[in-house]
């Protein structure tokens, strides 16, 4: 799950321009919506920089993750990572088919 400028300002509890700032000078990373054209900002890389602020309170430094929806997108941020997970896994197995036949072949010259 991505921020746009405007989720990763309340994030922070900051205006979305202070998001902005900081992505054009260089202090976080982020990335262009192919579609829309507007800033996604990796919620890692936002809080690499910035402290989190309490939803509820507004409070910087107070990280509530006992919400509903934050704990929502835990488990759909978990649900993705499983699956990515698998799909690496998969790749694995059979890139190591390609190096067994490979071995045959060499072992068979």
């Amino acid at each position: 799950m991505t921020y746009n400028l405007a989720e990763a300002g309340r994030a922070i509890g900051v205006n979305r321009s202070t998001v902005l700032r900081a992505i054009r000078k260089g202090t976080i990373s982020a990335t262009r919506d192919p579609t829309t054209g507007g800033w996604l900002i990796e919620p890692s890389e936002l809080h690499r920089v910035f402290t989190p602020v309490a939803p509820d309170t507004g409070m910087p430094g107070v990280a509530t993750t006992s919400t509903t929806a934050s704990n929502g997108n835990h488990a759909m941020e978990l649900a993705e990572l499983r699956v990515r997970l698998e799909a690496a896994e998969l790749r694995i197995r059979e890139k190591d088919e390609q190096l067994r036949n490979v071995w045959q072949r060499l072992d068979a010259e």
